[in-house]
């Protein structure tokens, strides 16, 4: 993974995240994906604390790769946060392209997770090309921008929801 490809700016976002509030707020970070079968990978359980940032360890020791299936990540996050006796959940889906799933599926994911009181955040580094259909499925509170850009967008979403 290197600074030309998206899944290094997910990853560096998702270090601004976990070193931002890691030490605030319960924090789990997952990885995703569906190269061969689904693999979930814990990179740090909610009260968990890790040496350095895990999300940085991940991206120097293996990185990302592979299809991303949303609506699958998106019900086992869902179900995670669900049993967690916090009031407000968060929940960040970061990915560098549109799901592999089934569109309809994610959508349902989505507003279910939704419905249930998690605020979900998706955070979108993919092309331009698909930017349209990225929203339409998401439907709303997504982040779509630059890498360069994108600590401010994490801010603005960080502070409503914890001041809100």
């Amino acid at each position: 993974v290197n600074e030309y490809d998206n899944r290094y700016h997910e990853l560096r976002s998702l270090a601004v995240i976990e070193h931002a509030f890691g030490d605030y707020i319960p924090l789990k970070i997952a990885s995703f994906n569906t190269w061969d079968g689904t693999i979930h990978r814990k990179l740090k359980d909610f009260d968990e604390k890790v040496f350095n940032n895990s999300s940085y360890n991940f991206l120097v020791e293996c990185g990302c790769e592979g299809a991303n299936d949303d609506a699958f990540s998106i019900a086992v996050a869902t179900q995670e946060l669900l049993a967690r006796t916090e009031t407000n959940k968060l929940l960040f889906v970061l990915s560098d392209g549109l799901p592999c799933s089934n569109e309809d599926k994610l959508t349902e994911e989505v507003k279910k997770a939704r419905a249930m009181g998690i605020k979900l955040v998706p955070i979108y580094f993919g092309s331009e090309y698909n930017i349209d259909r990225y929203k339409e499925l998401y439907i709303k509170d997504y982040i779509i921008a630059e890498p360069k850009d994108i600590g401010i967008e994490l801010e603005r979403v960080l502070t409503s929801f914890c001041f809100s």
